[in-house]
């Protein structure tokens, strides 16, 4: 109850205002993409995220898929190797 009193104040509006400016700075997917070929799901992680933050609403649960190797995450859909080690050890969270 406090929590929904709180987002109905507006409270989260600056959050997500920080957020997407940190989103558009770039700086998390630079540092993802050090060890990794793309940072497509991390996009689509923050992105709903953010979207959430924006519509005063929860996240959606999202179903995530980490390669066990090299910790490439997948969103959504389980790929059959992963695409930046090609391993076979993926793991659903």
């Amino acid at each position: 109850m406090a929590e929904d009193c709180i987002r109905e104040s507006g409270y989260l509006v600056p959050d997500a205002d920080r957020l997407a400016e940190l989103v558009r700075s770039g700086l998390i997917q630079r540092l993802y993409k050090r060890n990794h070929k793309d940072n497509g799901a991390l996009e689509q992680i923050l992105n709903r995220i953010l979207e959430a933050l924006r519509e005063h609403r929860d996240a959606e649960t999202l179903v995530l898929f980490l390669c066990e190797e090299c910790g490439q995450v997948a969103v959504d859909e389980k790929p059959d190797v992963c695409p930046n080690c090609g391993s076979d050890h993926i793991k659903r969270y």
